[in-house]
């Protein structure tokens, strides 16, 4: 039996716990959750622990500072956090940011275009390639250009400076009107895409981790993810990808898997993604891990 003493004890303990709670700086979210700075953190770790256990855990490494980091950007910055996905070409990278945005918003993961809404943006690091469309009609055919040497899989081919300074508006709450890359002509169309400000912008890109975009001095983004995936399984998602949906030929997507290997080994490792993705695992089960993780962060009610 407590004795009076320690149930004085007991209740002082929970009425300086309350206090403290109380003068915690809250972040309010419009639709979503209320969380001091604790239980931000402490929800961001719950869905971390989750996503690293069992027998496939979903991430297979996370950065130590990465909590720290996006709750200083949600709570004391109170800016819309950034954050960029990046992969080898092929890995399966977009469907899988995509997947992870569906299940966080509770929608089905069939529908093609993700409705306009507070909690995440994805800014498609496709849609800032460059414009070649001059170039592709002067070779004949968009095998031959590529045959004249020009890879799509190098920072250079990618307008960094348009994906940066994107990112870096939306975090400030302000809309973008992105552009557009139609992959068949290789042309890139000005301020076509509406791109909305949220809790979580993510750049899903093959450089959105690059210093070009995210320089270790000031980097734009809070933080990364890499999707890890064997080059076995990579060479067999990247021709399907490039066959069925891009349109290119067999010789085609050789050729571009090929430079995009050569390219990737330059820059891209697990070593650059504060979470590093097993993306070898079922696509349900990566998106609702992940999507959990996102809920945290954005204050998503389930």
């Amino acid at each position: 039996m407590l004795s009076i003493q320690n149930v004085n004890f007991i209740n002082n303990s929970l009425i300086q716990k309350k206090n403290l709670e109380e003068k915690q700086p809250k972040l309010s979210f419009k639709g979503g959750l209320t969380l001091t700075s604790p239980q931000l953190e402490s929800k961001i770790r719950e869905a971390l622990s989750e996503a690293g256990s069992g027998n496939n855990p979903v991430l297979k490494n996370v950065k130590t500072d990465f909590v720290g980091r996006v709750v200083k950007k949600v709570i004391e910055l109170k800016q819309g956090v950034t954050a960029g996905i990046t992969a080898r070409s092929g890995a399966g990278k977009t469907t899988l940011i995509e997947d992870a945005a569906k299940a966080t918003l509770g929608i089905d993961r069939e529908i093609k275009i993700i409705p306009n809404n507070p909690f995440i943006t994805i800014v498609k690091g496709d849609n800032w390639y460059k414009d070649v469309s001059r170039q592709v009609k002067q070779a004949g055919s968009f095998e031959a250009f590529l045959k004249t040497g020009y890879n799509f899989d190098i920072p250079e081919a990618i307008d960094s400076k348009g994906i940066v300074e994107t990112m870096i508006k939306l975090a400030k709450g302000e809309s973008v009107m992105g552009p557009e890359y139609i992959f068949g002509t290789c042309e890139n169309i000005p301020e076509r895409i509406p791109l909305n400000p949220a809790k979580l912008n993510v750049a899903d890109s093959i450089i959105s981790l690059h210093q070009k975009v995210n320089p270790p001095q000031n980097p734009i983004m809070d933080f990364g993810m890499y999707v890890d995936v064997s080059k076995d399984e990579l060479l067999r998602r990247f021709m399907r990808r490039a066959t069925s949906v891009r349109g290119n030929t067999p010789e085609e997507a050789k050729i571009l898997f090929e430079n995009a290997e050569r390219e990737a080994a330059k820059h891209l490792n697990p070593g650059i993604g504060d979470l590093v993705i097993n993306g070898e695992l079922p696509r349900e089960l990566i998106a609702n891990k992940l999507s959990k993780i996102f809920k945290a962060i954005t204050g998503k009610r389930d």
